[in-house]
């Protein structure tokens, strides 16, 4: 029991008192002046007490505490220095002092008399008034349930006169609404026995066939945010909808008491959470709180709290031949405001990384970040290969030049630059060994920026565009260079070639471009490109072709 009485000690102090007052020694022949006095809050002295504890009290603390003597400081600097301390004056002598002193000034004082008048009705309020947040949703439900009014009106001094034969009414109340600039009027004239209804009488303009411009939606708070919320906790916000307008004729609009599934779907969520005492509205903490229960499984990723899910299917990938799919995207990310100006980011984009398993695309690391060049992206590559990981087979990615020359630092430890020359030499063959991993830009992304050309933009004539297009497919699916080299020579040839066939009617004459037909589908297949993706070189040339002949 003895216990109980103990004080519980508070939080230590940021300094040392000690400290405090070895500082404060030091510079003791600044703190005072001539006559004796401390030196007011805007000297410099304070300041430089502040810098040489490290900012850990500011200057107007250590002012205050010398200024109020307290642990006693003011008084040992003023004996350090035999300043003479001058004595408190008690309160009794001070008493004492005025007493004296007024008993001379009440012999000039006069006495005068005044009548107040009694007013009751400043005094006293004749009414009550009904309880907030309950009465408007009531009244309000009742009169568009039996009326259907599409005003959305907003009730204000509900009164309940406490003596009737003192007023007109038992019970008034107002509203407006701002759109159509309606006011409402309400009154009951006997006050209700117990058991029986209460009958109102509303004075308002008639809306009902003016419905189209009322789209206002009433708050929804107080108790019968409680009450929807009750409902909801075991129901979806559209099945509660459909229910509300059951009784509504067929093509009314919805009332001013019909909420948004967004309203409902808020009311549902703060009823759930008060339910489940869950006071933390910080939804990454809460998801890091989720984790650590029996609802584990759910959560697959936190970036405040990282699992290492993602790291064991790259790993487990990796065991073989892998290829890694890195690509960003500004489209997805709202730019954010910054300070009170509104001052706009730049364009904030996604960067991720995924990998083809044999039940679809999985992603292993992603980024947010608003400054896009290739440092940022290689601190980002770096940090996910120093979890344990080693660098892909193969890379590819858009032509960003940015994703281009991280990829190369980060899986290839070469510039961007010495990585083109070491595979412009495996190619010429001057070296066989190849790099560790290989980078390349994605086909469809070379495709779609060769049709976007404005030579190949005002070709109207679909077969044309589309042998481009092909042609170029086989350029960019080329295995060696020999081969690039005679694909080239073809489709150089056929571009420069004004027809097919003969150049006279003799026929002693071939075209140029008749040496690159093939005879049969086995002689030079690389023209043949039926089983390279047409599919994808098809759509692209239709996309293009639409916009321009629009």
């Amino acid at each position: 029991m003895e216990t109980e009485n103990v004080k519980k000690t508070g939080r230590p102090a940021a300094l040392n008192h000690d400290i405090v007052f070895t500082a404060l020694r030091e510079k003791m022949h600044l703190l005072f002046n001539d006559d004796h006095i401390l030196k007011p809050i805007s000297d410099q002295v304070w300041v430089d007490l502040s810098v040489t504890l490290q900012y850990k009290m500011s200057a107007k603390t250590i002012y205050v505490a010398v200024y109020q003597n307290r642990h006693d400081w003011q008084n040992k600097i003023k004996n350090l220095l035999g300043i003479q301390n001058q004595p408190n004056v008690s309160s009794m002598d001070t008493e004492s002092t005025s007493s004296s002193s007024s008993t001379g000034e009440e012999n000039n004082k006069k006495l005068f008399n005044l009548t107040v008048p009694y007013k009751s009705k400043g005094n006293i309020r004749y009414y009550d008034i009904l309880k907030p947040g309950v009465w408007t949703d009531i009244i309000n439900d009742a009169f568009l349930s039996n009326h259907k009014l599409p005003c959305c009106f907003i009730y204000k001094r509900g009164k309940v006169n406490k003596d009737i034969s003192k007023s007109k009414h038992y019970l008034t109340f107002e509203a407006t609404f701002k759109e159509c600039k309606n006011d409402l009027f309400g009154w009951s004239d006997a006050k209700p026995k117990p058991g029986e209804p209460l009958n109102l009488y509303i004075l308002t303009k008639n809306t009902v066939c003016d419905e189209i411009n009322h789209t206002t939606k009433r708050p929804l708070k107080g108790i019968k945010r409680k009450m929807v919320g009750c409902e909801l906790s075991t129901d979806v916000p559209s099945n509660w909808r459909r229910k509300q307008v059951k009784d509504l004729d067929f093509g009314r609009i919805s009332p001013p008491n019909l909420y948004t599934n967004n309203v409902l779907s808020k009311t549902k969520q703060d009823y759930i959470d008060k339910s489940l005492g869950v006071i933390n509205t910080n939804p990454i903490d809460s998801l890091i709180e989720l984790k650590h229960t029996s609802q584990a499984g759910n959560i697959h990723h936190i970036g405040s709290d990282p699992t290492n899910h993602q790291l064991v299917i790259y790993k487990d990938i990796t065991k073989k031949y892998s290829r890694l799919f890195i690509d960003a995207t500004g489209s997805l990310i709202k730019k954010i405001k910054r300070t009170s100006l509104n001052l706009l980011s730049g364009d904030i984009f996604l960067n991720e990384a995924v990998v083809n398993v044999g039940f679809g695309q999985i992603p292993v690391t992603q980024m947010i970040n608003e400054k896009h060049d290739s440092v940022t992206i290689s601190y980002w590559l770096d940090m996910w290969l120093r979890c344990g990981l080693s660098a892909p087979s193969e890379a590819v990615s858009d032509y960003s030049r940015a994703l281009l020359m991280a990829m190369c630092k980060c899986f290839c430890n070469l510039s961007f630059q010495s990585y083109l020359d070491e595979c412009f030499s495996v190619i010429t063959g001057e070296k066989t060994k190849l790099l560790s991993c290989f980078i390349r830009i994605d086909v469809s992304h070379m495709i779609k920026t060769f049709c976007r050309l404005k030579c190949l933009c005002g070709i109207k004539k679909k077969y044309l565009k589309e042998f481009y297009v092909r042609c170029f497919r086989l350029l960019l699916t080329s295995t060696d260079l020999d081969t690039f080299k005679n694909i080239l020579i073809a489709f150089i040839t056929v571009m420069l070639s004004e027809t097919d066939g003969w150049i006279d009617e003799t026929e002693n004459q071939e075209n140029p471009s008749e040496k690159y037909r093939p005879a049969d589908e086995t002689t030079n297949n690389y023209i043949d490109c039926d089983t390279q993706d047409n599919e994808d070189i098809e759509i692209e040339n239709t996309d293009d072709i639409d916009e321009s002949s629009t």
